[in-house]
């Protein structure tokens, strides 16, 4: 029961990730098209696709050698921790810019 119900968190937590990831692609996008010129949109895009592809392939292999070396646990547990500590620190820093009320 217990890897039943890991692997059940590890979904949630993956679905949870995606829609996160889907609704910030949305608004960057957005932006983008907001700010780009016509002429120059089509290399804009093209930039972006080329650096989120090889933003998201270094990773894959990163992960997977961490995960051989120690055990997946720990590597999600890992990128939690930095994930948290990468939200506390623009927390800090827009707080410190006076962005956010405190």
């Amino acid at each position: 029961m217990v890897a039943g119900s890991t692997g059940l968190m590890i979904a949630a937590l993956v679905f949870g990730l995606g829609f996160c990831n889907a609704i910030v692609s949305v608004a960057a996008q957005t932006m983008l098209q907001e700010h780009t010129n016509n002429a120059e949109r089509g290399r804009v895009f093209g930039a972006l696709g080329l650096f989120m592809n090889l933003a998201a392939t270094v990773p894959v292999f990163v992960v997977g050698v961490l995960a051989d070396l120690t055990a997946p646990a720990v590597v999600i547990a890992g990128t939690g921790a930095l994930l948290l500590g990468f939200g506390l620190a623009q927390l800090v820093y827009l707080w410190r810019q006076k962005l956010i009320a405190s």
